[in-house]
């Protein structure tokens, strides 16, 4: 994560605290706490009823330009991640 926010310009929140189970004083299992960022759901923009059989589908009512602007945020962000080189998992 402190890669993603040194090297590229998506979002990302500070991380506080992390730590697994043995870690939790509450026992309550593997735990992440982070800042919070400002922002909307993309499930909340896009996504209209769900469909049983077919699971969440896209609004109806979306703006065609509000759709453009999500489409080009999340091309530049896989992009930025493309464009990285990831040969290996640190500790």
């Amino acid at each position: 994560m402190q890669f993603i926010k040194l090297e590229t310009s998506i979002p990302i929140p500070l991380v506080i605290a992390w730590g697994t189970s043995d870690d939790n004083p509450l026992g309550l299992g593997t735990f992440i706490i982070m800042e919070f960022i400002e922002g909307e759901s993309l499930g909340k923009i896009l996504e209209g009823r769900p469909e049983p059989e077919h699971g969440a589908i896209l609004r109806s009512d979306i703006d065609d330009n509000d759709l453009e602007t999500v489409y080009r945020q999340v091309a530049d962000i896989l992009l930025q991640l493309s464009e990285r080189d990831f040969s290996q998992i640190a500790k």
